[in-house]
């Protein structure tokens, strides 16, 4: 359907799907474990190298 939004408003927007939904949505902190922490470091620094 189709949703009008104005000025001010609060819309969250679902950054898997693009959904955008009018008002705001709880989110929940993600729990990394410290292996994802690890690879997501490499990968900062592998972005980094020239």
């Amino acid at each position: 359907g189709e949703t009008s939004f104005r000025e001010g408003d609060v819309i969250t927007i679902d950054g898997t799907t693009g959904k955008v939904y009018l008002g705001e949505i709880p989110t929940v902190e993600p729990d990394f474990t410290n292996e994802l922490t690890v690879l997501l470091d490499w990968a900062d620094k592998a972005a980094q190298l020239k």
